[in-house]
């Protein structure tokens, strides 16, 4: 495991270098909503549509042949999500092919699964757990009773299991501040992280996207950092690292901050289509040979007006602020930083697991 970790970071200062010596595009880092199934009905979901329980979803070897062709194209990083991830049967095995090609694995989930089918994907180098606040109003927002419940029985699980799990979760407003600080309380009880991103309702953004603008108008941003800042000051490192995003937020927004989503990323939807330039604002949704579309005549035309579009202005999407990071130099510290962290523990859960 540590070496396929090594591997993965010299492959990452690899891509890096390509991009900004050899001015060549390399998706090192993959968004892939790989299933729109799901068992809660969150609604500020961008995935929630009438149809999303009867989308056709790729195979598993449809879903294997993908990671493949990523891995050809260089990329180092998978991020998978949904939907639910969790009720793909085949999750394990898509980790597992992306692990066999030294790629590193990340994974959100409700906390809905059972133990069982947790235990299949402890081989996930990080597993983020979403919680929107106290029991009462985590349930009322999934509209699933038990949700909570769940999701705390996962994270407990994972810990048993020798895993590092994270909460993440969403600052709407100021009147939310005090479930936040029950919420950190839990994770510190727990011994988690907590990741926490300015609430944006993805739902909602493709009827009125004004929903999505909301917090520049309603100046979320300021109040966002303020409570950044006091829950850093009351629990300490149980708030896990903001970088790159509060550096995304006090800019203004990825198109100010500098988007490079097409420069180091590629956004994969459930059917295998390949989002351009990403999966919050597609101009482009094509289905086919990854090299072929993401090298594209067409792709270029939008690489060169990324982050420039007026749908771009304000942008928070917290996995391409990330991704656009891996190109700036206080991300690229931010980065590594996390990363030696992740190799260390990895270090010692391997300890854990065979003592």
């Amino acid at each position: 495991m540590i070496q396929s970790k090594l591997i993965n970071g010299f492959g990452i200062l690899k891509a890096i270098s390509k991009v900004k010596l050899l001015n060549k595009r390399v998706p090192a880092y993959c968004e892939w909503e790989i299933t729109h199934y799901c068992n809660m009905s969150c609604a500020w979901c961008s995935t929630l549509t009438p149809a999303r329980n009867n989308a056709d979803d790729l195979s598993s070897e449809q879903a294997l042949d993908i990671i493949e062709q990523l891995s050809d194209l260089g990329t180092q990083m998978i991020h998978f999500s949904g939907g639910e991830p969790m009720l793909r049967k085949d999750l394990h095995s898509l980790i597992t092919r992306a692990k066999q090609k030294n790629m590193m694995v990340a994974l959100t989930t409700n906390g809905s699964a059972s133990s069982e089918a947790m235990e299949k994907v402890l081989h996930a180098d990080m597993i983020r757990v979403s919680i929107d606040g106290t029991e009462k109003f985590h349930d009322e927002q999934r509209e699933f009773k038990g949700a909570y419940k769940k999701a705390i029985k996962t994270l407990e699980f994972l810990i048993s299991k020798g895993h590092k799990p994270q909460v993440v979760s969403s600052y709407p407003d100021e009147s939310f501040y005090p479930m936040l600080e029950e919420l950190a309380e839990t994770c510190q009880s727990l011994e988690v992280q907590m990741i926490l991103n300015i609430f944006v309702d993805y739902g909602q953004y493709g009827a009125d996207a004004k929903s999505f603008y909301g917090w520049k108008e309603n100046n979320v941003d300021a109040m966002y950092l303020s409570a950044l800042d006091r829950l850093k000051k009351k629990f300490g490192n149980v708030m896990a690292n903001p970088e790159p995003f509060s550096s995304v937020v006090r800019s203004g927004g990825l198109d100010v901050y500098g988007c490079r989503a097409m420069d180091i990323a590629i956004s994969i939807k459930a059917d295998g289509s390949v989002c351009l330039p990403c999966t919050q604002f597609p101009q482009n949704v094509k289905k086919g040979d990854l090299r072929e579309i993401y090298y594209s005549s067409e792709a270029e035309e939008i690489h060169n007006t990324q982050g420039k579009k007026p749908e771009c202005s304000g942008c928070l999407m917290r996995c391409m602020s990330s991704a656009s990071a891996m190109l700036n130099m206080r991300g690229q510290i931010a980065l590594f930083s996390t990363y030696a962290k992740n190799l260390f523990f990895a270090t010692r859960k391997n300890l854990f697991l065979q003592g």
